[in-house]
């Protein structure tokens, strides 16, 4: 099914142009094939976590701090990308875009790991009550913060972008696309969610005008040089060479069907030309 979106005098048929029955956009999917080698090494990094990954529980109630691998948002590939991400740089702060239980699987590999750890949670609604879990709160919209918060940023930081994922006039990607992200000192580890590339949006999100990784995609066709890919997740787990990294976690976890697709996509600033 196709959705048919009318803004003014245009209308737009929402439907997959790259990928999910078709070919993957080409220049992306070769732009992302240069960093297979490092993915490779990212993933079986993360087989060595298995320990970790196998304590956390797949249910647990809604209300709960504690993480579960059976929720609708963030689980998979995702999950273990963030609590490898903090476990191998065991960064001072971790700013987030958008919370819920991604900050649940945070404050747990945080807690369990004793790392140095600060939360810092930007979102005017997160979706699970996750204020005490977080060592600093923001309850506003990303695009009204001031931009000052993300000069703390150091390298091995965390800035993890799980926003609304529409770039529009004075929107939240508006904002963090031209405003935030070029100016991040290098080191910095980015993360956005919800990025399919080099496959388009998914039928599913038809008609949610979803637009965001369309920056993304631009800014890596463009060569940027201060972008470096280095854990594009949909990618890797629709990758048979590099999803079998994952086999000893999935054995360990008990499963390897959730309810989300892994659909994080990790990035490091690197110094400016």
């Amino acid at each position: 099914m196709t959705a048919t979106v009318q803004i003014g005098q245009y209308s737009y048929q929402c439907r997959p142009r790259w990928g999910f029955g078709t070919p993957t956009h080409p220049r992306l999917t070769a732009i992302l094939e240069r960093g297979r080698s490092g993915y490779a090494r990212r993933l079986e990094a993360l087989a060595e976590l298995r320990s970790l990954f196998a304590a956390i529980p797949r249910e647990a109630a809604d209300d709960s701090p504690s993480p579960r691998w059976f929720n609708p948002w963030f689980t998979s590939l995702d999950a273990l990308a963030l609590c490898g991400m903090l476990v191998r740089h065991d960064p001072r702060l971790l700013i987030e875009i958008g919370s819920g239980n991604s900050t649940k699987f945070a404050r747990h590999v945080i807690t369990e790991r004793k790392l140095r750890t600060k939360i810092v949670s930007i979102d005017p609604q997160p979706r699970a009550e996750i204020d005490a879990l977080c060592d600093e709160v923001i309850r506003a919209p990303a695009e009204s913060v001031d931009q000052a918060l993300f000069s703390r940023l150091k390298p091995g930081d965390i800035l993890f972008i799980d926003s609304s994922h529409r770039s529009l006039e004075n929107s939240d990607v508006t904002a963090l696309f031209l405003d935030v992200l070029p100016e991040l000192t290098p080191g910095v580890i980015v993360h956005v969610h919800d990025v399919y590339l080099p496959y388009d949006y998914p039928a599913q999100a038809e008609g949610l005008m979803y637009n965001e990784q369309y920056l993304l995609a631009a800014l890596l066709l463009g060569e940027a040089s201060w972008l470096e890919p280095v854990l594009p997740c949909f990618f890797a787990a629709q990758d048979a060479r590099l999803s079998a990294h994952l086999a000893p976690v999935w054995e360990a976890i008990g499963t390897n069907a959730f309810p989300a697709p892994s659909n994080s996509f990790w990035m490091n600033i690197k110094r400016r030309r």
